[in-house]
């Protein structure tokens, strides 16, 4: 029976419409495994006898069909391929796995997915670790890539969440220190410059820290990456690459026979870090590039915020200073490496770009992307659609019923209520009372919630226009000074529930008598008081000087609030990711407080006075001491 089965399987591998019925009458037990096994035995064969890549390939689109028609298991083609693969030279394997990059459709198909995910991760794997890093890059690169477009991006197992480095990448160089000049100036050119050897020293050491960035955060590390950094930056500065010397050479490959040009494309994935070739590798663009990118990749690790850094991997104001600055140098640099430098830089300056948006989105979890499903109908009946009605059919209804259609449903109702009369249209609003009364009942939530009514712009919009209408004397009476609309209703809503509308309206009436007689009975001494102030000197009718808000001011004033900052950020109107951010930043409460400070400074502009500051504060309800900070104010 297995001879049996294992001809059936034969046939339907080199003929689908023949093999399929022989396969239909086989009368076995777990069918499906022993016609698995049958492609596995037929594999076997063709690769003791032939083993050609062709072959395989056949092998695995039989299976594949098999699998449609229902004769093995969905896993039967990735173990094929895992079988092959694992049978096959390296060189055969690369050609066989573009044939598993051409059906990635297929694999990542609802019924091949969940079976064959991990067989193929599997595969992947085995190859990687047979294929030589140096030798082999490019078909690495190829194998990453294809896991990276099968496994979606929310896939934990395919993402460095942790941030971890590849601490055995180790770039091995000649240790020396003497200061022999490398190269030689018998065979180079007069106009050749040199390096010495504790330049290519300190070059290549450089590289243990784009190895292990964290080895920057600790002291005796930043010192010796600062150092050579500056080192490194100072000589390629002063090594400039020449353009006579790249004009020199473009002739030079003009003159030659484009036949005898190879097109193919030469990598390789490692440094190469011999004496005799740094000078020459200074002098090569495509070399500066990749160095200087691997600046500009480790000054961003060090300062964007990751979820897993510790405590300690924080750099202070004068590392961050450093950073910066080298920033600026780096990008000077790469603009000057080649004609197309600016390019090059706006298309990196892209990608890091990218980069913080990727790591903003592991520390949020690595959430998916991925569409949110819409909520299916019971019983799988869809309910029915609603027939849309025209605006012409809207206006022929309102017609006929003899009324009126403006385009808004509460409009039409308002101004079809008042049809016959349209100044009984001030009845239709609302009481003050009533309209505030859920504005009353937040009283006990801070000024500050978002969730309050006075600070919906609509709501402090309607209020405002009813208020002008119901009582317009409330404008007009000694109401506390504010800052803020949100502050003005939140005094009104306050008097108002404590005197009521009637007594809100009588007050500001009093109020307003109060002051009409208070201008009628002083006319005569501002009169006279006016004469006398047009004789006055100019500087005494300027108003008060307004002190402004420094930073000396804030260093002093940063100890005071520390405790209680980030409730006073909250009054400024700070979001709660900027107060995040600062605590990410700063571990020290008091600086927090202070660069809080220099942010308000900084977003006020003009407005950032120290009336305007120590009102602020006072509203946020901490108690602060200002003496010897700001002057004291006037009366």
């Amino acid at each position: 029976m297995e001879q049996t089965c294992q001809d059936a399987v034969n046939t339907y591998i080199s003929d689908r419409e023949r093999g399929k019925p022989l396969i239909n009458e086989l009368k076995i037990g777990h069918k499906k495994l022993v016609i698995e096994q049958s492609f596995r035995n037929a594999l076997a064969k063709h690769m003791q006898q032939n083993g050609d890549v062709d072959g395989v390939r056949q092998i695995v689109c039989s299976s594949i069909n098999a699998v449609s028609d229902e004769f093995g298991t969905n896993s039967l083609p990735a173990n094929l391929l895992s079988d092959a693969i694992d049978l096959l030279r390296v060189d055969q394997a690369e050609e066989l796995f573009g044939y598993v990059e051409d059906r990635i459709d297929l694999w990542k198909s609802e019924a091949y997915f969940d079976t064959t995910k991990n067989i193929i991760l599997r595969m992947c794997n085995d190859l990687l670790r047979r294929l030589s890093k140096s030798e082999k890059n490019l078909f690495c690169g190829r194998i990453l890539l294809f896991l990276a477009r099968f496994f979606p991006l929310s896939e934990k197992s395919g993402l460095n969440i942790v941030g971890e480095f590849n601490l055995d990448n180790i770039t091995t160089f000649a240790d020396s220190d003497d200061d022999e000049v490398l190269g030689s100036a018998d065979d180079a050119p007069k106009e050749e410059k040199f390096v010495n050897g504790n330049v290519y020293k300190t070059f290549w050491s450089l590289q243990d820290f784009f190895r292990n960035p964290n080895k920057c955060y600790t002291s005796v590390g930043w010192e010796t990456f600062s150092k050579g950094a500056s080192e490194i930056f100072s000589v390629l500065s002063g090594f400039k690459l020449e353009q006579s010397r790249g004009k020199k050479r473009k002739n030079e490959s003009d003159a030659m026979d484009t036949s005898e040009i190879s097109m193919d494309f030469v990598h390789s994935g490692k440094y190469l870090t011999k004496k005799e070739l740094f000078d020459l590798e200074l002098n090569d663009p495509k070399f500066r590039k990749n160095i200087l990118l691997q600046f500009l990749i480790l000054f961003q690790y060090l300062q964007v915020p990751t979820k897993f850094k510790t405590s300690a991997h924080v750099l202070k104001e004068d590392q961050l200073a450093f950073v910066k600055d080298s920033v600026e140098k780096v990008y000077k640099l790469v603009e000057e490496t080649s004609t197309d430098g600016k390019q090059f830089l706006l298309t990196v300056k892209h990608i890091l770009k990218r980069e913080e948006l990727w790591n903003q989105w592991k520390n949020e979890g690595c959430k998916k992307f991925e569409k949110p499903n819409q909520k299916k109908p019971k019983d799988g009946v869809p309910p029915p659609k609603k027939a849309k009605v025209s605006s012409v059919d809207k206006l022929r209804q309102a017609v006929r019923e003899g009324k009126t259609d403006i385009g808004s449903d509460h409009l039409n109702s308002i101004w079809n209520a008042t049809l016959d009369e349209p100044s009984n249209m001030e009845d239709s609003l609302p009481q003050v009372e009533n309209f505030f009364s859920e504005a009353i009942k937040e009283l006990d939530l801070p000024v500050t919630n978002p969730k309050k009514q006075i600070n919906n712009e609509n709501f402090i919009w309607r209020g405002l226009r009813l208020l002008r209408l119901r009582c317009p004397q409330i404008f007009q009476s000694n109401l506390k000074p504010t800052t803020s609309l949100p502050e003005y209703m939140e005094v009104f809503v306050e008097k108002l529930s404590k005197e009521g509308q009637k007594e809100i309206q009588t007050a500001a009436s009093t109020i307003k008598q109060e002051n009409v007689e208070e201008v009628e009975d002083g006319g005569d001494e501002m009169k006279e008081e006016g004469m006398k102030d047009e004789g006055s000197n100019a500087e005494e009718t300027l108003p008060a000087a307004v002190t402004m808000c420094t930073s000396e001011d804030m260093k002093l004033l940063a100890p005071r609030i520390a405790t209680e900052w980030r409730k006073i950020a909250s009054r400024l109107n700070f979001k709660p990711d900027e107060m995040e951010y600062l605590e990410t930043k700063y571990s020290d409460v008091e600086q927090q407080a202070y660069e809080m400070l220099l942010l308000w400074i900084e977003k006020q502009e003009e407005d950032a006075t120290a009336e305007i500051l120590m009102y602020e504060i006072g509203g946020s309800g901490v108690d602060v001491k200002f003496d010897g900070i700001f002057p004291p104010t006037s009366s």
